[in-house]
């Protein structure tokens, strides 16, 4: 028995080998299987999540709408990550959450408050664009097609109109914060009376989610105030030689100008349309804005 087993050990090793072997002949022909695989796996995370985030709102509203009003959504985020992009920075793949929203994860910190703006602009800019296609495809379309397009975009002027909150965490916490005092001011003043113009006189029913961004943007001046007094404390404490902590870059007046026409013109236009295309317009059933 002794004298067998060296005879038969090659023969375990030449097998070991021979399979080893046909593994990496195998990987070399199919690696763009393999690689196809792992790019699917990176992408899976926005493919099922945007899967889920659909069946949870198709138990109450139906498919159609449910697809569409989360295509509508990553077309909000894309828009975010065109944004990013276009300065150099890195970004990851959109992430969905049903009832809560969708987010794109920035890889690179943004070098100036303007950075922030503009990437914060991209979401709704994008999400406008796409909800006004809506409602040009519901002006087209025959009967319940014209009542789904008129759904969606009606949805996502609420839903962009939201984001426009002057909150830290939302879209309007980025667009504001190259925005100089007195901009804002004039700004907000111009946006709060044409809504105060708009129920006195064309007697359009007050919105919500209007009174809300104007009430946020009102609390946005006060916070504004106390932001421009503690920078003129840290200028005379600078000028005293005293450390002074670092900060993102402040936004030229350039820049505080387009910040505060984009901003304020984009709340204007969505303010309008949510007022003008309310649902009874169309008779169009909207459950998820009653």
């Amino acid at each position: 028995m002794s004298g067998t087993e060296p005879q038969n050990q090659p023969k375990k090793r030449g097998g070991r080998f021979g399979i080893v072997g046909a593994a990496l002949i195998l990987i070399s022909k199919f690696k763009w299987v393999i690689f196809g695989a792992f790019k699917f796996l990176k992408m899976g995370a926005t493919f099922w999540s945007m899967l889920l985030m659909m069946w949870a709102y198709s138990v109450r509203l139906g498919w159609p709408y449910s697809v569409g009003f989360v295509l509508l959504i990553l077309v909000h985020e894309l828009g975010h990550g065109y944004a990013a992009r276009r300065l150099g920075l890195a970004v990851g793949a959109p992430v969905f959450i049903p009832f809560i929203g969708a987010f794109i994860a920035l890889k690179d910190r943004p070098k100036s408050t303007y950075q922030n703006f503009v990437i914060g602009a991209g979401g709704p800019l994008a999400g406008t664009a796409g909800a006004v296609v809506c409602l040009g495809l519901s002006a087209v379309l025959p009967g319940v097609f014209s009542q789904l397009f008129f759904a969606l975009a009606y949805s996502a002027f609420i839903l962009n109109l939201f984001n426009l909150m002057p909150i830290g965490f939302l879209d309007g916490g980025r667009m504001s914060a190259p925005i100089a005092l007195g901009q804002w001011v004039a700004g907000w003043l111009l946006l709060a009376g044409g809504v105060a113009y708009a129920i006195t006189h064309l007697y359009w029913t007050p919105q919500p989610i209007a009174m809300i961004v104007l009430l946020l943007g009102l609390v946005q001046l006060f916070l504004k105030i106390g932001k421009a007094r503690r920078s003129e404390k840290a200028v005379a404490a600078q000028s005293l030689g005293e450390g002074v902590p670092t900060a993102p870059v402040p936004a030229n007046d350039f820049e505080s100008l387009t910040a505060t026409l984009v901003y304020f013109g984009l709340a204007a236009l969505l303010i309008f349309l949510v007022h003008y295309f309310q649902p009874y317009r169309h008779g169009a059933s909207l459950p998820i804005v009653e």
